[in-house]
């Protein structure tokens, strides 16, 4: 080889060596980093895990919360009563969040089932229906962690809401059909209301009472979330308020303080108070 093919040859080395060295610097910064999860998933690092959370924490809710586990549905004087109503969010959380509608959704698919053993035992039309309702509501939680912006999520979520709302209708379709067949009167109930007034006297005036919905405060608990980030302030005056909340009252040592409990909020109370407790 002449003395011009060696220079050649030297110089394609040193590109190819120049090039390998550029490429391993960049590799690094250019490497796709895992996407963040929403702070609201806390230790649930997966949808199956996030859906068993949210399984049992709404077998909770129905069992310990009057509101989220009132009767659904019910056969009485010759009369079948349903109501598919969803229950409203802020007696769910204290703020949006993903798993609050997938949340909701077994809730109401756990109450609903519960009634319906209790009314047709001998009955199984409804079994495969609300089977379909968990697993909208699984969907639903993998959307939550799988959508990367959220305006994603609201558009997925909307689907999965609009045919969760298509089986409850279907399911009052087959009731319907049972009632009939069974020469009993049907009809939906009004569902659940909003909230009820309700004033609240604090004593002594200037202490602090932060509040949640007992749901938030257990999917805290569930989750490993900090309670801080959810906490809301129940001032002086009259609020609209339904179910189950947990609370915490911050007045001094002294007045046996800080307190923290839960109160439940039903048609029966117009006025919660908070005040220090004796020794």
């Amino acid at each position: 080889m002449g003395k011009n093919g060696e220079k050649t040859s030297a110089r394609r080395v040193l590109i190819l060596a120049g090039l390998i060295a550029i490429s391993t610097q960049l590799t690094p910064a250019t490497q796709v980093q895992p996407r963040r999860l929403p702070s609201e998933f806390g230790d649930a690092k997966d949808p199956k895990q996030a859906y068993m959370l949210i399984e049992n924490l709404a077998k909770e809710a129905v069992a310990l919360d009057r509101n989220l586990g009132r009767i659904r549905v019910s056969i009485a004087n010759g009369v079948l009563l349903y109501d598919f109503a969803p229950a409203p969010d802020s007696s769910l959380a204290s703020r949006p969040a993903r798993l609050t509608r997938p949340l909701e959704i077994l809730i109401r698919t756990e109450a609903v089932g519960r009634d319906l053993r209790l009314c047709m035992p001998s009955q199984q039309f409804w079994v495969s229906r609300l089977e379909q309702l968990r697993g909208l509501a699984a969907k639903m939680v993998e959307a939550a962690y799988d959508a990367a912006s959220e305006d994603e999520w609201l558009s997925r979520k909307q689907v999965y809401e609009a045919e969760v709302e298509t089986k409850f209708a279907d399911l009052a379709k087959q009731l319907l059909a049972y009632a009939d067949k069974s020469r009993l009167d049907a009809r939906a109930s009004r569902g659940s209301v909003q909230g009820y007034r309700v004033e609240i006297r604090v004593d002594p005036p200037k202490a602090h009472v932060k509040y949640m919905p007992f749901l938030n405060y257990k999917r805290c608990t569930a989750f490993n979330l900090s309670p801080n980030d959810y906490w809301l302030d129940l001032d002086v005056g009259t609020r609209t308020l339904i179910g189950k909340y947990h609370y915490i009252a911050e007045w001094p040592p002294s007045l046996n303080g800080p307190e923290e409990g839960n109160f439940e909020i039903t048609g029966e109370v117009k006025i919660l108070r908070f005040h220090p407790k004796a020794n």
